[in-house]
């Protein structure tokens, strides 16, 4: 059964994710840390104006700045 040998597979690469994005981490140097925090900045920047984006319906309306 491939799917399930598939399955298994999944289950343990998801198990050792934690500890190789923890290994990342620990020999990260320190201008990698900081790409690393700004990335996910930017990500999340991006989540929270999709979500504003979404609720009022289009895009932010008046004079820029």
């Amino acid at each position: 059964m491939p799917s399930a040998r598939m399955g298994a597979t999944t289950d343990a690469t998801l198990r050792m994710m934690p500890a190789t994005i923890r290994s990342y981490w620990t020999q990260a140097e320190g201008y990698q840390k900081f790409l690393y925090w700004t990335g996910t900045l930017l990500i999340v920047s991006a989540v929270f104006h999709t979500g504003v984006l979404l609720v009022t319906g289009g895009s932010l309306e008046g004079p820029v700045s």
